[in-house]
């Protein structure tokens, strides 16, 4: 698992949106990358623009929005370093015992913490999909390949999304 930088923590939304493909945090970063900019052209481009009082304000705003997104976002990147990879490593080769036991609803639990922690990881994703596909939710599994095969890991298991595919069209 890769390690989140602090540094991702100086852009508002970006540890939420880099780390968990979150959204809502890529709003709040193209949020606060619209009203900087407005204040950078309002103090450089064109100070006529509005008043000293206005640009005050919007500075102030600018200063608390970036404040406190750093401050959730580095309490973001510590609840993810928070979990080493030898705690992940143990969540995963859980989640395979419960798998093999044919416990799913365990397994789904320890493979869906594992996603939360690090979306990108393509075992973890790859398990879920199959576990899905055994629990007759087909459609879950399908999004779950799907996501797969779009994300970084998607080439390692090309071989394995093409027969999860399959074992899900003969459920179908």
């Amino acid at each position: 698992m890769r390690v989140p930088s602090i540094a991702s923590c100086w852009w508002p939304g970006l540890p939420q949106l880099w780390w968990r493909g979150d959204l809502r945090a890529m709003m709040l970063a193209v949020l606060f990358a619209i009203v900087l900019n407005f204040a950078l052209t309002a103090t450089f481009v064109w100070p006529e623009m509005v008043s000293f009082g206005m640009l005050a304000a919007i500075w102030t705003g600018v200063i608390l929005f970036w404040g406190i997104a750093t401050w959730t976002g580095t309490h973001e990147v510590i609840r993810i370093r928070g979990r080493s990879a030898e705690q992940q490593q143990a969540l995963f080769s859980n989640a395979q015992v419960e798998y093999l036991k044919g416990h799913w609803l365990e397994a789904e639990t320890l493979l869906r913490e594992l996603l939360g922690i690090d979306q990108h990881d393509g075992d973890a994703r790859l398990m879920l999909a199959s576990l899905l596909r055994h629990s007759d939710r087909v459609g879950e599994a399908l999004v779950e390949l799907e996501t797969l095969e779009l994300s970084e890991a998607g080439a390692k298991w090309a071989s394995e999304i093409s027969r999860e595919r399959q074992l899900a069209g003969h459920i179908q």
